[in-house]
C-alpha cells in the first residue's frame, strides 16, 4: 500500500507582508496531481493545515476545495496541529463525506481509521493522533486510558501538580496564566479533582461560547520616564501581553479595538506622549466582548485577573496573594496581600520559559510559543495604540 505523509502546510501564512495564497494554491495543485499519478491509498495530514486558529476566508476555502479533490480519488485522513484549531477543523467530522476522516478529539485517539486494502478487506489502520494541547490532554487522557485498560484512575489521574503542568508559557510575555495559573491551594482545602484553569475551560467547551471577557493588569510602581520614552507605549509595553493571553486562553481572534487612556499618576507620561491608566475595549471574532484595563502604579502590589464569562458558565483566574493565612484579632482581621512587584509575581514563569528555551536548543525539543504568537499580539497592540491617538475604533487587520 502506499501513503502520503505530508503536514504543516500554514494556509494563510504571510512572508515578509506578502500573503502566500498564490503559493499554497500551487502546493495544492502538485499534492492532487502526485495522489493521482502515484495511486495512493491514503492522504495522512498530521497537523497545521491553517497558520492560525483562525484562518482566512480565502484559506478556508482553498483547504475545502482541496480535500474534496483529494478524496475523489483517494481516501484522506486529517488531524489539528498547534496552530489549528481542533473544534473548528474538527466541526461535523462525523458528517463528512466518504473519503474523508478528521480526527480532532483526544477521546478518539484509541480509535483507527481503517483502510481498506486491496482485495477489499482490511489494509490499514491508522491511529491519528491531533495535537494534545497539555491543559485538555491532562484532564482527558488518564481517565481514559485507564477506563480502556478496564483500571481505576489513580491519584496522578485526578489530580495535578499546579505548577508542574507546562513547561513554557504559549505566547509573548510570561504572564502567570499561562504558566502557573491559579493560586497553590493548601494541602486543606486542595480537592479531589483540579479545577480546570481559563484555558482548559474554554478549550474543552465547559464554559460554552465565549460570551464576555474581563482582563486586569496593574502594576505597583510608574516606571522612570526615562523608559516610558523608549517604551512604545502602554498598548505595545505593558497591554500587549494579555493580547496575547486573550487570543491563548479564547482560541478567537480580536476584529477591533477601542481604547481610551489617560496620564493620571504623573502629568509628565502625557508630555512624552503615553498614559498610565487605560481601558482597551475589543470584539472578538464570534462578537465577544472583551475589556482590559491597565494601570502602571496602585497602591497595594501587583495585581493581575482574568475572567471568561460563557454560554454555560463563568471562569476566574482570581488575584494572586502571597499566601492564604487569615489572623484574626479583636475587630480586625488581617490577611496576605499580592505581590509587591512585577518580577516576584511572574518569577515561576520565567523559569520555565528559560528551561523551554535551553530544552529546545540542547535537544532541539518543539517551541511552546511560536513567533506568530508575539507578533499578533504586537499586531493587535499596533491598532489598539492607533486608537488610543485618534479616539476611534480600529479594525485590526489580518496576518502579521
Amino acid at each position: 500500500m502506499r501513503i502520503l505523509h505530508t503536514s504543516d502546510w500554514h494556509l494563510g501564512r504571510t512572508f515578509h507582508g506578502r500573503v502566500l495564497d498564490d503559493a499554497h494554491a500551487v502546493f495544492a495543485d502538485h499534492l492532487v496531481e502526485l495522489a493521482r499519478t502515484e495511486a495512493v491509498d491514503a492522504v495522512v495530514v498530521s497537523g497545521d493545515v491553517y497558520d492560525r486558529a483562525i484562518p482566512p476566508t480565502d484559506s478556508v476555502r482553498l483547504l475545502d476545495e482541496t480535500l474534496r479533490r483529494l478524496s475523489d480519488i483517494t481516501r484522506v485522513i486529517l488531524t489539528p496541529g498547534n496552530h489549528d484549531s481542533a473544534r473548528r477543523l474538527g466541526f461535523a467530522s462525523d458528517l463528512l463525506r466518504e473519503g474523508l476522516t478528521i480526527r480532532a478529539r483526544i477521546a478518539d485517539v484509541d480509535r483507527p481509521v481503517i483502510v481498506p486494502g486491496p482485495d477489499g478487506g482490511d489494509g490499514l489502520y491508522v491511529y491519528a493522533l491531533p495535537y494534545l494541547d497539555p491543559d485538555a490532554a491532562r484532564e482527558t487522557l488518564p481517565p481514559l486510558l485507564a477506563d480502556r485498560l478496564g483500571e481505576e484512575p489513580t491519584d496522578a489521574a485526578r489530580t495535578t501538580d499546579p505548577d508542574a503542568d507546562r513547561t513554557a508559557p504559549e505566547g509573548a510575555g510570561g504572564h502567570s496564566e499561562k504558566t502557573t495559573g491559579d493560586p497553590p491551594e493548601t494541602a486543606s482545602d486542595a480537592p479531589a479533582r483540579r479545577l480546570p484553569r481559563s484555558h482548559e475551560a474554554v478549550v474543552s467547551g465547559e464554559v460554552g461560547r465565549v460570551e464576555l471577557v474581563s482582563m486586569t493588569t496593574r502594576g505597583p510602581s510608574l516606571p522612570p520616564l526615562s523608559y516610558l520614552e523608549i517604551s512604545g507605549g502602554q498598548m505595545r509595553d505593558q497591554t500587549v501581553h494579555f493580547f496575547d493571553l486573550l487570543r491563548w486562553i479564547t482560541g478567537l481572534e480580536p476584529v477591533e479595538v477601542y481604547v481610551a487612556g489617560a496620564a493620571l499618576v504623573d502629568p509628565a507620561v502625557a508630555e512624552v506622549g503615553d498614559v498610565d491608566t487605560s481601558v482597551a475595549v475589543l470584539r472578538l471574532a464570534n462578537g465577544a466582548l472583551v475589556q482590559i484595563d491597565s494601570q502602571r502604579r496602585i497602591g497595594y502590589g501587583y495585581d493581575e485577573r482574568i475572567e471568561v464569562n460563557g454560554s454555560l458558565r463563568m471562569v476566574e483566574a482570581a488575584r494572586h496573594r502571597t499566601g492564604f493565612v487569615n489572623h484574626y484579632g479583636p475587630g480586625e482581621l488581617r490577611t496576605n496581600g499580592l505581590d509587591v512587584g512585577w518580577f516576584e509575581r511572574v518569577r515561576s514563569t520565567y523559569r520555565k520559559s528559560l528551561a523551554a528555551f535551553v530544552e529546545a536548543l540542547e535537544h532541539s525539543a518543539p517551541v511552546p510559543a511560536p513567533l506568530s504568537d508575539g507578533l499578533r499580539a504586537q499586531v493587535i497592540a499596533e491598532a489598539a495604540t492607533q486608537s488610543l491617538r485618534t479616539g476611534r475604533p480600529v479594525a485590526i487587520p489580518d496576518g502579521l
